[in-house]
């Protein structure tokens, strides 16, 4: 089976379509760069992402999708790509590159730009609703198509596993399944179930803007042997249009350990999205276990209001060379 890396965030089709739309803002594309054109696995593909206003972001990222499903045995392993390596090169705008996995061979298409500023929070760009790019790259891949059915396949790449029988398959499966069985009642057994509760009013929950510290009590109704834990908060009301692709979920992770039973967690609330945050899990810290909403006792809703309007401008273009000063 092929592995396809399908980043679900992105309506493809649907940027696909809204890449025809008349008046959208516009995008240059540049001369003599290589954010477009033919390009195959092992290529470095370099674009310019420039901004409306001043940015100091940690990184930036350029996300091109493969519109349409490939065809059944079509050589390659993904549908996707993203490059991931960025440079700043002036106020507005940055470098973004990265090198081309091994893809299933098509027209891909410009689908969105991420950028993000570490812990304060990232912001997701979709093309054709926030900006407007046909930047496309058609990759070349001529290794030739794995036959389908049951005949031998021909042009097997390296980097493929070894392929164990199928009573391997499942009898592995069973022992993790028990083992993780094992695991889950020795936890709810000695760990017992979390309580979130905050020691002043207005310290995890009520009204908060972006920048404060949220500090909530975790309280477990058995002795947890554990280093520290998480909270993790998700907005449950819609995203406003003005910000949408900001954020939507808040992570406390620094955290203190008060007794046998309760842990301090606390967190600077990044730049996400307006609206009413419940909690979605405690998490162990350093992996390990975690609890969902269903499980945790609390009645704590943590409102967030982020009027800031400067940290993630709009994106101007998406170039293959830099502008010109």
């Amino acid at each position: 089976m092929l592995k396809r890396a399908l980043l679900l965030i992105f309506l493809i089709h649907g940027i696909a379509g809204a890449q025809m739309t008349k008046n959208a803002p516009g995008v240059a594309e540049g001369e003599n760069g290589n954010c477009s054109g033919k390009h195959r696995e092992g290529d470095r593909l370099r674009c310019y992402v420039t901004f409306d206003g001043k940015v100091e972001f940690t990184h930036v990222e350029v996300v091109f999708n493969l519109p349409d499903n490939p065809a059944p045995g079509a050589p390659g392993a993904y549908v996707n790509f993203v490059l991931r390596e960025s440079t700043k090169v002036d106020d507005n705008t940055y470098e973004v590159s990265g090198i081309l996995p091994n893809c299933v061979g098509g027209t891909y298409i410009l689908a969105a730009v991420s950028a993000g500023l570490g812990e304060k929070g990232y912001r997701e760009y979709t093309n054709g609703y926030q900006f407007y790019s046909g930047l496309t790259v058609e990759f070349l891949n001529g290794a030739p198509a794995r036959p389908i059915g049951n005949k031998a396949e021909v042009g097997r790449s390296k980097e493929l596993p070894i392929v164990r029988p199928l009573s391997s398959y499942v009898r592995d499966s069973e022992e993790a399944e028990k083992e993780a069985a094992k695991k889950e009642a020795a936890r709810r057994l000695k760990f017992g179930s979390p309580r979130i509760w905050e020691k002043g009013e207005g310290e995890c929950g009520g009204l908060h803007q972006p920048g404060e510290i949220a500090t909530c009590m975790v309280t477990f109704s058995g002795s947890p042997d554990m280093g520290g834990v998480l909270l993790n908060f998700n907005l449950r009301t819609p995203i406003r249009e003005a910000q949408n692709g900001l954020c939507n979920g808040i992570l406390l992770q620094k955290s203190e350990r008060m007794d046998d039973q309760t842990y301090r967690v606390s967190g600077e609330l990044p730049l996400c999205a307006s609206g009413r945050y419940t909690f979605a899990q405690v998490v162990q810290a350093g992996g390990g276990f975690q609890w969902n909403d269903a499980e945790l006792a609390s009645d704590i809703l943590l409102y967030l209001r982020n009027e800031d309007t400067s940290s993630f401008p709009n994106v101007r273009a998406v170039t293959e060379k830099p502008a010109k000063p």
